[in-house]
């Protein structure tokens, strides 16, 4: 038999990728994006799909036996301003209701999918989204599904980033799902690195000037907060700061000395400078190491408050912005945007295909930041689909509930 799917607010096409890869015959009828530029990425993996466009505009959608729905988590994520998902406010994630409104006119026809695949952040299970997301599993409830949901992170499926994420299962037949057991994997950041990366990614010398003048600024205010260099380095960052015209703070601290080379180089610190680089992070010493290998957070620069910079061995959450680096060869750098895709579970034929019809950087990063894990999906097809559920009793555990 034949999957039917329709995936909203369908992206790339993350929830293709992954059913294609768990060897799951389906076909997809329909997708909903109003991105132009994310729908041809998807019809340049996954080949042309009828598009329904602005969900808001959609009367009806095709038959089908899987329906996905991964919509925006702009007004529920810890980074966004936060104005939630309530019915009828306007916002982007408010267009969770038109879900609903498309699955009534389902239940009308009778034509109900026998499975729904939700995907959003962790956020919407916080205290100000609960009510509104128990607003929504009520509102599955009364059109027959029995709803089960659970924060899952990509560290545990394989992928080295560390990318939290709500997954909901509501079904048809009144059985709870069981989510996947955790797929560890020795994969590590650096493995899925690219070589060769061009200059462009890495920090610049200006970079190290803000290094210097965050110094600065610490000294004048008597803490001494940053890193230490003797007078003839003070002197050398001096004259780059200068020559720069450099006037901002930066993230990143480097060491306890500074050689000529490292000023040269931007960040660039051989193993005989430092085993490692010091980045501002809120704990007691004020900041983190980071060796190669690991994955830096590059968002927020200036935030005093901002933990987590750094993940050791592992990736942070893959962003729209592309605001995501690692140390490489004792330097600080953005992930390009393959090794972004390859975070997401994309391959590089994947990567390929849409690099050749000529998508912008941005756009790459843009993609890969909204869209799902393949390797989570897979392990919760695989579940799904692949192994046949017997579960007569709800299973809970830590971050998951079941609606009944």
């Amino acid at each position: 038999m034949t999957l039917r799917v329709v995936e909203l607010f369908s992206g790339i096409g993350a929830q293709a990728s992954a059913l294609e890869r768990a060897g799951i015959p389906h076909e997809c009828v329909a997708v909903c994006e109003i991105d132009k530029y994310a729908y041809a990425s998807y019809c340049a993996i996954h080949g042309t799909v009828p598009n329904l466009g602005d969900i808001t505009k959609v009367k009806h959608l095709p038959e089908c036996d899987l329906l996905t729905y991964s919509f925006p988590c702009t007004d529920l994520s810890m980074a966004g301003k936060r104005r939630g998902m309530s019915k009828d406010s306007g916002t982007r994630s408010g267009l969770l209701w038109e879900v609903e409104r498309l699955l009534s006119d389902m239940k009308e026809r009778d034509v109900l999918p026998s499975t729904l695949l939700m995907e959003n952040v962790d956020a919407i299970t916080y205290k100000t989204n609960k009510r509104d997301f128990e607003q929504w599993i009520a509102a599955l409830a009364d059109m027959g599904y029995t709803s089960s949901y659970k924060i899952l992170n990509a560290s545990d499926y394989g992928i080295p980033q560390n990318r939290n994420r709500c997954f909901m299962i509501s079904r048809l037949d009144g059985m709870y799902f069981r989510f996947p057991e955790r797929r560890p994997s020795d994969i590590r950041l650096k493995d899925i690195l690219e070589r060769d990366v061009p200059e462009r990614f890495y920090l610049s010398d200006r970079a190290v000037v803000g290094l210097i003048t965050h110094k600065e600024r610490h000294d004048s205010a008597g803490d001494g907060f940053g890193f230490r260099i003797t007078d003839p380095e003070r002197e050398r960052a001096s004259a780059l700061k200068a020559s720069c015209g450099w006037k901002n703070t930066d993230t990143f601290l480097a060491c306890s000395r500074v050689s000529d080379t490292a000023i040269e180089r931007g960040l660039g610190l051989t193993a005989q400078d430092r085993h490692g680089i010091m980045i501002r992070n809120n704990t007691s010493q004020g900041y983190i190491e980071a060796r190669n290998g690991d994955g830096v957070i590059l968002d927020q620069p200036d935030s005093e408050t901002k933990r987590g910079r750094v993940q050791g061995g592992r990736s942070p959450t893959v962003m729209t912005s592309g605001q995501v680096g690692t140390v490489d060869k004792m330097r600080i750098r953005r992930l390009t945007p393959r090794e972004c895709w390859r975070l997401m579970g994309f391959t590089d034929d994947d990567f390929d295909r849409v690099k050749k019809i000529r998508t912008s950087d941005a756009q790459l990063y843009k993609q890969a930041g909204n869209s799902i894990v393949v390797d989570v999906l897979v392990a919760i097809f695989d579940e799904l689909y692949n192994i046949k559920q017997k579960i007569k009793q709800p299973m809970i555990t830590e971050f998951e509930k079941v609606i009944i």
